[in-house]
């Protein structure tokens, strides 16, 4: 890893800081003295959101100097802001356990108590605008909803999820494509790299990196999910939207759990990705869209991690979660106004009762809605295993695919083209749900459960095409 761990004490948080000044909060689990021992992440003062947004606005020669400017500007701001308390860190007498994250400019303890947490916050106060315990995401399975079919016949017609989107028709247009070009990323729980449908557009070097505690070299994945999701953006075999893309993967969540600090670190490895051992960054290797199907976990450390990847021209894709039927249950971060947050549809066309629905404050969310209830794509047990999963994971990767091909049309559409592009091509016949969360007469779109309707990847690289 770029930034390894420094051993450990016996640390954790039982107080945040707001502003700069010290607030006790009382945590279950902490009594007096040292409290409990907990992972906690201390967000600086300083936010990187400025140089964020003022590599955005410059021009560059090209997208790789770009990312490698971002990288270095959000490096070096988090060195200059993080060093006096990573100089009191490295002091200690027992040695602590910490990393840096640069991506959102906050430093991670692990296993930390109160009483020392009170002290770096009485001694650093103008340095640290909060400190919080980690937070955990999950993968976003539907439980109950026809989740899982251990193995299923796999023929080489295509699923019913790619004919419902019309990807076919999209890549036989004139002026059409399968993705070819392009790279997509995936932070899940990994990839059976050698699976018959995806071994052939591994990008291979630069495209794997493991924070998690099982740090493989290479690319595994002991739950499958991760492997089901990059089958649908770009599996052969008839299971991928874009089957002529690349992929590359992080592991940010070991199993069905998803630790925060595991996820910042795979969204560094996305902004400028190293080696599998976190060394010798090259940024020209990023990828150019992002499916993220996982979420629940809110922290602000995310917001500026999408942030980055949009000025980085990185388009991030969201699950919104399967919190569904109630309303306002979207998930974080699929539910951010940065962020592309995708729902699930049925074979009939129907809301899967597991999709979540907004609205979000006063965000439309989801965005939009794809293929997400029984979708086949591959397994990780074996190279010719194919499964079918539901969840609002499933949608998501249907939308990233999308992206995938739009890019491969018109390579420098930026975030917001490729957005309003996706929303006026969605379809709309669709079956209105028997709840619905909107206060209207009439049912129109866009709304909180389908968003403004369900993708159409053909429309989809039309427009891009003709843009």
């Amino acid at each position: 890893m770029t930034s390894s761990f420094k051993n450990v004490i016996l640390l954790a948080s039982a107080c945040f800081i707001f502003g700069n000044s010290l607030e006790a909060i009382d945590i279950p689990g902490f009594g007096g003295g040292g409290g409990a021992n907990r992972n906690v992440f201390i967000t600086m003062s300083k936010s990187p959101n400025l140089i964020i947004d003022q590599i955005a606005q410059q021009n560059f020669p090209n997208r790789e100097t770009k990312l490698a400017a971002l990288r270095n500007g959000l490096l070096s701001h988090s060195i200059n802001t993080q060093s006096p308390i990573l100089k009191f860190l490295g002091t200690q007498a027992i040695p602590i356990q910490y990393d840096s994250i640069w991506i959102s400019n906050q430093i991670y303890l692990k296993g930390v108590n109160s009483r020392l947490l009170s002290t770096i916050s009485s001694l650093y106060p103008s340095d640290i605008a909060s400190i919080s315990d980690e937070t955990f995401s999950f993968i976003n399975y539907a439980y109950d909803e026809e989740p899982y079919n251990a193995t299923v016949k796999q023929s080489n017609s295509y699923t019913w999820g790619l004919n419902k989107i019309q990807a076919p028709e999209a890549w036989s247009l004139p002026g059409g494509n399968n993705g070819a070009g392009i790279v997509v990323g995936s932070i899940d729980t990994g990839v059976l790299r050698t699976h018959e449908a995806l071994v052939g557009n591994y990008v291979g070097e630069y495209g794997w990196f493991d924070p998690t505690k099982l740090k493989t070299s290479t690319p595994t994945d002991v739950n499958g999910h991760g492997t089901h999701t990059v089958g649908t953006m770009v599996g052969i075999k008839g299971i991928g939207v874009a089957p002529g893309a690349k992929w590359m993967a992080c592991r940010g969540c070991e199993t069905n759990s998803c630790a925060e600090s595991d996820l910042l670190k795979c969204g560094e490895f996305m902004t400028c990705p190293t080696d599998a051992n976190g060394r010798n960054p090259n940024c020209a290797k990023a990828p150019h869209v992002i499916n993220n199907s996982w979420g629940g976990g809110r922290s602000n450390g995310y917001d500026t991690m999408v942030r980055a990847w949009r000025a980085g021209n990185i388009i991030p894709v969201f699950a919104i979660g399967n919190n569904g039927p109630e309303c306002r249950k979207t998930s974080s971060p699929g539910n951010n106004a940065d962020v592309i947050g995708v729902g699930s549809t049925t074979k009939d066309n129907q809301l899967s009762g597991f999709s979540s629905k907004g609205p979000h404050g006063r965000l439309t969310k989801p965005d939009l809605s794809a293929p997400g209830s029984v979708v086949r794509s591959a397994g990780k047990d074996r190279n010719n295993q194919y499964i079918e999963l539901s969840g609002t994971s499933m949608a998501s990767p249907h939308v990233a695919g999308v992206v995938a091909l739009m890019l491969s049309a018109k390579r420098n559409m930026t975030y917001n083209t490729v957005k309003n592009i996706l929303l006026r091509s969605c379809t709309t016949d669709l079956r209105k749900p028997s709840q619905t969360c909107d206060s209207r007469s009439t049912y129109t779109y866009p709304n909180s459960e389908y968003g403004q309707g369900l993708i159409n990847a053909k429309t989809s690289l039309q427009m891009a095409i003709s843009s």
